[in-house]
């Protein structure tokens, strides 16, 4: 008999570092597929626009191989926010939202699930809570929890995140709150 548990692939999406991951979402427990990172390098002598147009589009590329690869059923985003005074922050206003763009894109293009979580609803499903101002829950603090949730260590933690926003995935998924 088949697997009818859905493949979810999750993304943490970033203009330097995009993480994805890949699980088969069980009743029980997640089961771990793949895990990995598309890194891109800035352009030498283009503009901002320029550059995060060709970064989005190598990004696109990847993505769309990787569906095609593995063939998931739902897709899971970590949904993001920029801070309008930190360093970077002109190339942030523009490369969050044509990052979202493109992969809510890829998504209904390939008939995905398409699932949009905060990183803090990620970390709550996912680690057990939020975490406060006094004790955030950090960048190790989500690798250890992929790992008790998957029994492997992600490779890094762009593809942590990614594997993190799966296993929310799955959780929402669990509880039925998908068609």
């Amino acid at each position: 008999m088949a697997d009818e548990s859905p493949i979810i692939m999750g993304i943490d999406p970033g203009i330097g570092h995009t993480g994805v991951g890949f699980i088969r979402a069980h009743r029980a427990r997640p089961r771990y597929i793949y895990d990995g990172a598309i890194t891109t390098k800035k352009a030498a002598n283009r503009g901002v626009n320029e550059d995060i147009r060709e970064r989005a589009l190598f990004i696109a590329h990847a993505l769309d191989a990787w569906i095609c690869s593995v063939d998931p059923t739902i897709l899971v985003v970590e949904e993001f926010s920029y801070n309008p005074n930190a360093a970077g922050a002109q190339r942030a206003a523009i490369s969050t939202p044509l990052l979202l763009g493109v992969i809510l894109d890829l998504s209904r293009f390939h008939c995905l699930e398409y699932i949009g979580l905060q990183a803090r609803s990620i970390r709550k499903l996912v680690h057990g809570h939020a975490g406060s101002k006094k004790r955030p829950v950090s960048k190790a603090d989500v690798a250890e929890s992929v790992r008790r949730h998957l029994d492997r260590k992600p490779k890094n933690h762009h593809s942590s995140d990614a594997l993190a926003a799966a296993i929310a995935g799955a959780a929402v998924w669990r509880e039925g709150k998908l068609k």
